[in-house]
């Protein structure tokens, strides 16, 4: 999507000013979410789930995607070759195996896409993307005290289960956010000339969510294959398996040191109010005349202290410029300065078009939970509570993108490399 030309008619802007506020029982993204919840408890957990999760019976997440994948080897003819049984691959055959599988769930993910308007679906996303940072943001803290709308309950549910054995509620976010990172960048990098203008459909229902987020989350399983194939040995490589029926299947084994990894640390907590921040801080307001804390003490005010509307929405949208007039206005910065903030929060700004990866989610800037904001030729779009979860770590964020820019200055680097553990800077 060409960020300078594209504009958002009125019946799309009238959706979103009218789907940004309340979440009740009939909406689709709330029957999406119970949807996958109830399938990854169902198949986690020995509970009976509450009639309301219950009625959504799906399978998990893990099961759908390993099922895509099944069936792309089927369609593909690669489990008529009875592999391994046949054959003693290498790891660069497993891994051209793995990319074929790959690129045929992609051209299912666009072949999908491409039947909804895009405009339509990237403010359902958007308002998806909210709600989600909105779960993450009240997960395990007393922020919800009377439940306003069903996302409400439904944190009040999640703060209620204590079993992080088997079901982790910050797993199931985990997935869900990196499917629609993966979503929203191929929705926003639609070439415009390949747009069918003939299109009826507007916006997806949870089934058809469930069904596209299935095949998104076979791209992330594949991907992990890759990445854990230079580990394994002759042995462990003769003992997977492909079928339809699950897809690729590693030995359990191999994921075994990988699981207690994640155990062992999923409890850490990055310190963000470090004193060394601070020094970094006050040299990043000499070289970029910016500071983070501005943004942070713009999300701190009342709506009646800002033109920009944020409070009980889960989707604010204004007129292009509006925000960064606002910004400026109301901490008193020049706009040159406000624009150089915004346009580090915008997800399709100039330098999302540059870079024609096809891989976008390894790129740091790319990825819609760290840059929310989305721009139109006429309007932002502000997932509101994806925006105040970003401010969060919009220092590190910062650092991370500018630790090897060397327009900075050597001084710059030196004080990155002398103050930070660079795994820090990962997030």
């Amino acid at each position: 999507m060409d960020n300078k030309s594209s504009e958002l008619d009125i019946e799309t802007v009238d959706y979103a000013l009218r789907t940004g506020g309340i979440i009740d029982s009939n909406s689709e993204i709330f029957k999406f979410l119970v949807t996958v919840f109830s399938g990854t408890v169902r198949e986690n957990m020995q509970i009976e789930l509450p009639d309301l999760f219950a009625k959504f019976k799906r399978p998990s997440l893990q099961t759908k995607g390993n099922r895509n994948i099944g069936q792309s080897l089927a369609s593909q003819h690669f489990l008529e070759l009875d592999i391994p049984g046949t054959f003693t691959l290498t790891n660069s055959g497993i891994r051209q195996i793995i990319d074929y599988v790959k690129q045929d769930i992609i051209q299912k993910i666009r072949s999908r896409l491409s039947l909804y308007n895009r405009d339509s679906l990237v403010i359902q996303m958007i308002l998806l993307a909210s709600v989600l940072s909105k779960i993450t943001v009240c997960m395990d803290t007393d922020f919800i005290q009377t439940e306003n709308d069903v996302i409400d309950s439904l944190i009040i549910h999640f703060n209620r289960l204590k079993s992080h054995i088997f079901f982790d509620p910050r797993v199931y976010l985990g997935e869900l956010k990196s499917c629609l990172e993966f979503v929203v960048n191929e929705l926003l990098t639609i070439e415009k000339a390949k747009e069918n203008h003939s299109q009826t459909k507007n916006f997806m229902d949870f089934r058809e969510l469930f069904e596209l987020f299935g095949l998104c989350f076979s791209i992330f399983q594949l991907e992990s294959y890759s990445d854990i194939l230079p580990f394994m040995n002759t042995a462990e490589r003769e003992d997977i398996s492909f079928t339809e029926e699950f897809g690729i299947k590693f030995p359990s084994r191999v994921f075994e040191q990988f699981t207690k990894y994640l155990v062992d640390t999923r409890d850490e907590i990055v310190v963000i109010g470090d004193k060394k921040i601070d020094i970094i801080m006050e040299y990043l307001k000499k070289v970029k005349k910016i500071s983070p804390s501005l943004l942070s003490d713009y999300l701190s005010k009342s709506d009646d202290q800002r033109a920009l509307k944020l409070e009980n929405n889960y989707i604010s949208i204004c007129e292009k410029g509006l925000l960064i007039k606002d910004l400026s206005l109301n901490q008193s910065i020049l706009e040159e300065q406000a624009d150089l903030i915004i346009n580090n929060l915008t997800l399709n700004n100039e330098e999302f078009y540059k870079n024609k990866s096809t891989n976008l989610m390894s790129e740091p800037n790319k990825r819609l939970f760290r840059s929310p904001l989305i721009t139109f030729s006429n309007y932002d779009l502000i997932p509101v509570f994806s925006f105040f979860e970003s401010s969060k770590y919009f220092s590190y964020r910062i650092l991370r993108t500018d630790i090897l820019n060397k327009r900075n200055g050597k001084k710059w680097t030196e004080l990155i490399k002398e103050n930070f553990d660079e795994r820090l800077l990962q997030i």
